[in-house]
């Protein structure tokens, strides 16, 4: 809803002035029923860029297992970091998030949000925000072992 319909969108493009959320509800529209509603005849894989300051972890909760495997690559910028170390929050938000992601694509790159500040945990200096590539499992041709990171395409994105 922050945004209006970009100038020239090709009218087979569907524009929703609304914030992406878990639900549907006033100014807010749900991914399931983006990809249940608008694109359920569409029978290929989707791209998710997901970045919605905080507002990810309800949505991400929220996305079924069938609706994840939709999406062949998912690039996901996690917020609020720093609250993964409350037990709470931890089991009860992230663990799920990343219990769902493990059962359905792999990790394949990280990338420190320079931006979103860091914060102090046991002696270790970490990110608050951190920006995930994820790519369906299903979908990989081989497995290449571990990368290294950062790659030489990485650089500061402030």
């Amino acid at each position: 809803a922050s945004v209006d319909r970009p100038i020239g969108l090709a009218d087979v493009h569907v524009f929703y002035k609304k914030f992406i959320g878990a639900s549907s509800f006033k100014n807010y529209i749900s991914v399931e029923d983006v990809v249940n509603i608008d694109l359920e005849k569409f029978a290929g894989d989707l791209i998710a860029q997901i970045d919605i300051e905080g507002g990810e972890y309800p949505l991400l909760n929220s996305i079924s297992l069938e609706t994840l495997l939709r999406f062949r690559v998912l690039v996901v910028e996690l917020h609020e970091l720093d609250r993964w170390i409350e037990k709470r929050f931890f089991n009860e938000t992230i663990s799920p998030i990343l219990d769902k992601f493990a059962s359905t694509h792999d990790l394949v790159h990280s990338h420190i949000n320079n931006y979103g500040g860091m914060f102090s945990y046991r002696g270790f200096k970490a990110p608050k925000v951190i920006e995930l590539t994820l790519h369906r499992k299903d979908r990989a041709i081989k497995y290449g072992g571990i990368r290294r990171i950062p790659n030489v395409l990485d650089s500061d994105n402030v």
